[in-house]
């Protein structure tokens, strides 16, 4: 365990070093950039040449603040030990829910949620993991319709464990969160859990298109397994095999 506990600190700090570097290096030109954009809106006014070219840059510039900010959420969302006592998912899930709740006032939220385990390690990362695939299952919902997740978990078999190349002699649980939402293609699953990548347009699903890489960055810490299965215009669900505790 303290092995375990040891690597993963060494790495997190490393990574976290080298993100916040990059990010850093990257976010000096954007600045500047910034300065000589405002520079030309000083001297280029609306109706002049030149002028409609303005939005587009202040789009990609913002794109690009966006991205520096998700590559350091991406950078924290590392847990830097294996383990800080107990978590229970269903508590933290249904407090998760009724920030959601408040935050989408005028969507209507239906939740059906079986009984989730109690498992070992970051609260807070968990916290981090839980509300990113539910707030994914709630802006990807269709708008003219309530909301509508469904949360199940149960013990991983055997079978399962094989097939994912679980770790031996651990409990694993099976956490399925599926909406009936807009879905996407199955051939999209992978893409999903790569940083940036977005399958719907920005401005009708906002958002940073980072959270399900923090998600799969969380779970890969913890030797679990996540992956996508979606229909397209007809709902996506969410897969998670996570340890009751790391030997």
């Amino acid at each position: 365990m303290k092995e375990n506990q040891d690597q993963l600190t060494i790495f997190s700090t490393g990574y976290e070093e080298f993100i916040h570097h990059a990010a850093h290096d990257l976010d000096a030109p954007l600045r500047k950039l910034m300065v000589l954009l405002e520079r030309m809106k000083e001297k280029i006014r609306p109706g002049t040449e030149g002028a409609e070219y303005i939005p587009r840059i202040e789009s990609n510039v913002d794109d690009m603040r966006n991205m520096i900010e998700g590559l350091l959420k991406l950078a924290e969302s590392y847990p830097t030990t294996a383990e800080q006592g107990n978590t229970a998912i269903d508590e933290t899930v249904r407090e998760i829910i009724d920030s959601l709740r408040k935050k989408n006032t005028g969507r209507e939220i239906n939740v059906d949620m079986s009984k989730l385990p109690v498992l070992k390690g970051d609260p807070e990362a968990y916290r981090l993991l839980f509300y990113n695939l539910l707030e994914n299952a709630v802006r990807f919902s269709k708008k003219e319709s309530p909301v509508s997740i469904s949360i199940t978990s149960a013990e991983a078999t055997t079978e399962e464990k094989r097939k994912h190349l679980l770790q031996n002699g651990t409990i694993f649980y099976k956490i399925s969160i599926r909406d009936k939402g807009i879905g996407f293609k199955q051939e999209d699953a992978e893409k999903i859990f790569h940083p940036f990548v977005r399958l719907h347009g920005k401005s009708e699903y906002p958002g940073s298109g980072i959270g399900l890489a923090i998600c799969k960055k969380i779970v890969d810490r913890y030797h679990g397994v996540i992956y996508g299965e979606g229909i397209e215009n007809e709902g996506a669900g969410i897969v998670l095999f996570l340890p009751q505790s790391l030997n």
